[in-house]
């Protein structure tokens, strides 16, 4: 018996998000998601939140990260939690990517809409989560 869907390889091709972004699905399971999310320098969010908790590590890059009224600037090896229904915002400062990892919370994959964090969309999410963040 092969655990093929099991691995997700480096060398996949990364799904494009919207112009700047770019993921790289790495785990979906019944109760965790994670995603490598690639940012070019200048590219940001707009100040949104999801029902979902998440958490980020940053991978390589500097971002500018809002957390409600709190602002922070994280690079490699720097990591933050986005409560569920925190507002919160990316803008990315140097080329750059982090794991962004959503707690699924009992519900199924099929509720995330394929697209895990929503990268600057303004509109809420009764389902899902944003963060390409």
């Amino acid at each position: 018996m092969t655990h093929e869907a099991l691995f997700k390889m480096a060398a996949e091709p990364l799904e494009p998000v919207r112009e700047g972004i770019r993921k790289r699905s790495l785990i979906l399971g019944s109760g965790l998601k994670a995603d490598e999310i690639f940012f070019y320098a200048g590219i940001a969010t707009t100040a949104h939140a999801h029902p979902l908790e998440q958490a980020a590590y940053t991978v390589s890059g500097e971002f500018e990260v809002t957390l409600g009224s709190d602002l922070r600037t994280v690079g490699p090896g720097d990591a933050y939690s986005i409560p569920a229904g925190l507002d919160h915002a990316v803008r990315c400062l140097k080329e750059g990517s982090y794991l962004l990892i959503t707690a699924l919370a009992g519900t199924s994959a099929a509720d995330d809409h394929g697209h895990g964090h929503d990268h600057g969309h303004d509109h809420d999410h009764h389902h899902d989560h944003g963060h390409a963040h």
